[in-house]
């Protein structure tokens, strides 16, 4: 087909594969985090390798439901099809309002419902047995981060020294903190975690002793050959292994950040604070830790001993 008068393909002639890489290049340019773009990136692709013609007209209602067949007959978790949905949703309207189509192909689908799960700390002899654990090197500083920080996986690779102030602030209140972590949370929302006493002292010795020629630049956790950080997989398998020698089953690095949820909670922390600490921008996200908390309140109390010798419990205690 011949280029229109501008010089440029008619937008309804263009590839859908070219349309992708423009909306994640408008995206980017917006000031969306790499994690968002990653995402939306595989998600959409993934999509596209369906379609039977590499044209923006092949992107329609059929095309998405034979997706998300395809992602359910794969064994997809309902929660990671919800993930999916929001990609194509807003790449949808970015097509409307480009003109790539005239009405939304996403429009006639519902979101796929994601299951209301609790959130799942370890527990406190879990959570023991971990952090008793003796550790060296760069795992124990990544254990250490883990817990006391609650960072998701992504940004605790994407973790650089400049991002580490040791420098303590003294509130209103006449409390010290010892030194702040700034990170980037879902959504590129900026976030300063106060570090625990222990935390500082395990990052200094490790930024200190480890790189003797630190830059802010520098990677806090990278492979000491490649200088390359560590990613996703590699943070899981290390964790995996401290849940073998502890005995923990299902020991993830996302189950730390419940654990510390769950304890600020146990500690009287104000609702509000633990929404802070963990970035959260929903109140609701951070309140689900609630539930986990009166489970085991529940538990302790049915536990308490019973001193009458004829009682023997009624139905459905």
């Amino acid at each position: 087909m011949a280029p229109n008068q501008a010089g440029r393909t008619p937008r309804r002639l263009m590839k859908l594969s070219r349309a992708v890489a423009l909306f994640l290049e408008e995206r980017a340019a917006a000031g969306a985090p790499k994690s968002t773009l990653s995402g939306y990136g595989s998600d959409l692709n993934q999509m596209q390798r369906l379609a039977q013609h590499d044209s923006v007209l092949s992107f329609t209602p059929d095309l998405v439901r034979r997706y998300f067949l395809w992602l359910s007959e794969n064994g997809c978790r309902p929660s990671t099809m919800a993930r999916k949905y929001s990609a194509l949703r807003e790449f949808a309207r970015w097509g409307c309002r480009k003109s790539f189509w005239d009405r939304n192909p996403v429009d006639q689908f519902d979101r796929p419902r994601k299951p209301d799960r609790l959130p799942r700390p370890f527990t406190p002899d879990e959570r023991d047995r971990l952090m008793r654990l003796e550790l060296t090197g760069v795992e124990r500083v990544l254990r250490a981060v883990l817990y006391y920080s609650g960072l998701r996986v992504t940004p605790i690779c994407n973790l650089k020294v400049g991002d580490l102030d040791f420098s303590p602030v003294c509130l209103p209140s006449g409390l010290v903190v010892p030194g702040s972590i700034y990170t980037e949370g879902k959504g590129g929302r900026k976030q300063a975690i106060p570090m625990h006493p222990y935390l500082k002292d395990v990052l200094m010795d490790w930024v200190l002793g480890r790189m003797e020629t630190a830059r802010p630049q520098h990677w806090v956790f990278s492979h000491p050959r490649t200088g390359r950080p560590f990613r996703r997989r590699l943070v899981e398998k290390i964790v995996r292994g401290w849940g073998e020698r502890a005995g923990v089953l299902s020991c993830t690095p996302h189950r730390f950040r419940h654990t510390l949820a769950t304890d600020l909670f146990d500690e009287g922390v104000d609702s509000r604070l633990v929404q802070a600490i963990l970035g959260h921008r929903d109140p609701k996200s951070t309140q689900v830790y609630m539930k986990v908390r009166d489970a085991r309140l529940s538990e302790a109390v049915s536990r308490l001993p019973v001193w009458d010798p004829s009682w023997q419990g009624r139905p459905g205690l």
